[in-house]
């Protein structure tokens, strides 16, 4: 194990990497947690003994997870997909016009932060029928907050935000004729 100190910048940063790309809410909770002079734990069974929270204890074999979501290891309960509510927007558009906004969308989506193969997961299901969406999700490991799929998370912890206008039609939208 190695430990961070004030001395070493240039270690901590490389320390800070490695730890990042195997666990990266394990160093945001390490270091916000006041024991940075601690060793880093090697495993997130440990980190409630580095962090002293009790409120951090997991059981053997559970993987951490978003905080909003129900998603658990081993046949456990899983937020379901549901329809969103039905919204309406600022001034009546026409299908053609929303269609346009979709793929606007999702042309400028991955740019915004996150893994592209989620982005296309998260298309996929927005496109898809409830229960192929299910599926989808499910098999892209993304981590649903909000069961209408505006608020998403991958399993690193980005954050995925998906508008409206891509996973329902308003209620004032325009028939093309």
């Amino acid at each position: 194990m190695t430990t961070i100190g004030p001395t070493s910048h240039t270690k901590f940063r490389r320390l800070k990497r490695r730890i990042d790309s195997q666990h990266p809410l394990l160093t945001l909770l390490h270091l916000t947690s006041g024991n940075s002079q601690e060793p880093l734990p090697e495993s997130t069974e440990s980190l409630h003994q580095a962090l002293q929270c009790p409120y951090l204890r997991l059981p053997r074999g559970t993987r951490m997870g978003c905080v909003g979501s129900s998603q658990t290891k081993g046949g456990g309960t899983v937020k379901k997909i549901r329809k969103p509510k039905p919204w309406k927007n600022a001034q009546p558009i026409t299908k053609t016009q929303l269609m346009q906004m979709r793929d606007e969308f999702w042309d400028t989506a991955p740019h915004y932060g996150g893994q592209k193969e989620i982005w296309d997961a998260l298309r996929a299901a927005s496109e898809a029928d409830l229960t192929l969406a299910q599926a989808i999700v499910d098999s892209a490991g993304v981590i649903i907050q909000s069961a209408d799929l505006t608020i998403c998370y991958d399993e690193r912890g980005a954050k995925y935000e998906l508008p409206n206008y891509v996973l329902s039609e308003p209620i004032n939208l325009i028939r093309d004729s």
